[in-house]
């Protein structure tokens, strides 16, 4: 998923967890008669075929009430789901003889490697990275944007290196390194010096 994506979808998810939230605590306020009286505090819904309306029934004050309580629940829910971070803030590393507890940051992790993609070929103009987890395993996911004209197999031997780099710094056989390839946009003419 893009930049561009990720964040239409979330700007969607946050209205609509907000709409569910808003919605659900707004029926529970209505059922217990919290609300003053208003336009948005109606005396009665006037639903389907049902002559008078249902509001005039025993069960209708408590049928809003658990249908406000379970989208509050729904809402909050789904907001925590789409807004639960997959990065790894911390990684631990093979021990060492003495018994010590070894951790390296995600973060740092995830630079050193994008800057080791950086600075080993100038093919490569701009790399980022984050240590996440994905399907159930640890993954350093490196994304690097290249110049049109890059030499591929030079950087897909750099990508290799790096790779190999991160499970040796790592000493763990868990850790998968992904590198996505991005075309780095073109750059404007530069400026003739007279």
């Amino acid at each position: 998923m893009n930049r561009v994506t990720s964040t239409l979808d979330r700007v969607v998810v946050v209205l609509l967890g907000l709409a569910l939230l808003l919605g659900g605590a707004w029926v529970v306020a209505w059922a217990q008669g919290w609300l003053p009286d208003g336009w948005w505090s109606p005396r009665a819904f006037l639903v389907g075929p049902v002559p008078g309306g249902w509001t005039g029934a025993d069960w209708w004050s408590t049928a809003l009430l658990v249908s406000g309580a379970v989208l509050t629940v729904l809402g909050l829910v789904w907001l925590v789901r789409h807004f639960r971070s997959d990065a790894i803030e911390a990684l631990s590393l093979v021990g060492d003889p003495h018994g010590g507890n070894l951790l390296v940051e995600g973060g740092a992790l995830a630079s050193g490697a994008a800057a080791a993609l950086e600075d080993g070929s100038p093919d490569v103009t701009k790399a980022r990275g984050v240590v996440a987890e994905r399907h159930r395993r640890l993954v350093v996911d490196l994304t690097a944007a290249i110049r049109r004209d890059a030499d591929l197999q030079e950087v897909g031997r750099l990508c290799d290196r790096v790779a190999d780099g991160v499970a040796r710094v790592t000493g763990r056989s868990d850790v998968a390194c992904r590198v996505r390839l991005t075309v780095a946009p073109r750059a404007g003419r530069a400026p003739r010096v007279h």
